[in-house]
């Protein structure tokens, strides 16, 4: 696990904004990207997924991913089948509950883990997220060189490159303890003030 000033909580919010969409795959004008938020202190001590380098299909997003949000943008005004669209994980219908996760073999090797305060794609072997509907994830898994780090939408795809923006640690909630001083504060203050 990464350190990180208490008062982050060790959550990190990974934007994906470096999707390449290939003309000659996709016949689509527009943009990709999203974000994702880790919160490393959900993370279990046996947790077979964090660091799951082996292949596999996509999984229920695990809940130490507590937001996802994916959005495509069509620039072409002229294209109804691949209308504007954004999802999360909280969408009231068809939210995003399925992820392609897998960590390069080398970033797990001699008792290494995957750190979100790091670049994100450098340690990524397959990222995919889906709905099932609008995005479905990652093609095969990523079990070939050009799928590892798809993202399909509609009936087109963006491969998500490196380097995507750095992590941005998040304040984490207010811990309970520090809820006594300013309680403590907040009652002086209004005796004081009558």
């Amino acid at each position: 696990m990464s350190s990180t000033p208490s008062a982050f909580g060790n959550i990190y919010r990974i934007n994906l904004d470096n999707y390449f969409i290939d003309p000659a795959v996709s016949n689509v004008a527009g943009t990709l990207s999203g974000f994702i938020v880790i919160d490393e202190s959900l993370v279990g001590v046996n947790d077979p997924d964090y660091n799951r380098s082996t292949f596999a299909g996509p999984i229920a997003i695990p809940n130490w991913i507590t937001a996802a949000s994916i959005t495509w943008t069509n620039n072409d005004p002229t294209d109804v089948n691949n209308p504007s669209i954004t999802k999360t994980m909280h969408d009231a219908s068809f939210p995003l509950d399925e992820i392609n996760w897998r960590v390069k073999a080398s970033t797990v090797a001699n008792g290494g883990t995957f750190d979100p305060s790091q670049e994100f794609t450098a340690q990524m072997d397959t990222f995919g997220l889906a709905n099932g509907i609008q995005f479905t994830g990652n093609p095969n898994g990523g079990f070939t060189n050009v799928s590892k780090m798809v993202q399909q939408f509609y009936q087109s795809e963006g491969t998500l490159q490196t380097p995507v923006s750095a992590p941005v640690a998040v304040p984490g909630p207010l811990p309970v303890l520090g809820l006594i001083p300013l309680a403590w504060y907040f009652r002086k203050f209004k005796k004081n003030s009558i």
